[in-house]
């Protein structure tokens, strides 16, 4: 698992990086880390040290529940880490702004 305890974030690669790897992530409730941490499914968001601690335990002890999260957030990180899909919304968002002027 991967412990995340920042106060502010933005969206940290080694975050994506270690989803691509199926890794699960346990993380205070901060800013690109809510968007990429789906709570019982790919990690959990938790606000205080002792819920924190909590979660890397029952992960750590829990061989079934480690394999789950981390299928879930093989699964996110596919479609996050899409190149394809990258492209196409980049597209998208840049010919938009070309319609509105």
């Amino acid at each position: 698992l991967m412990l995340m305890t920042s106060r502010w974030e933005g969206t940290p690669m080694c975050a994506l990086e270690a989803m691509a790897l199926g890794t699960p992530i346990v993380s205070t409730p901060v800013d690109g880390l809510c968007d990429l941490v789906d709570p019982g499914k790919t990690g959990f968001l938790e606000g205080t040290d002792e819920a924190l601690a909590e979660r890397c335990a029952a992960i750590l002890k829990d061989g079934d529940l480690r394999a789950e999260l981390s299928r879930g957030t093989l699964q996110k990180a596919k479609i996050l880490l899409d190149l394809e899909s990258y492209k196409q919304e980049l597209r998208k968002a840049y010919e938009e702004k070309g319609d509105s002027q």
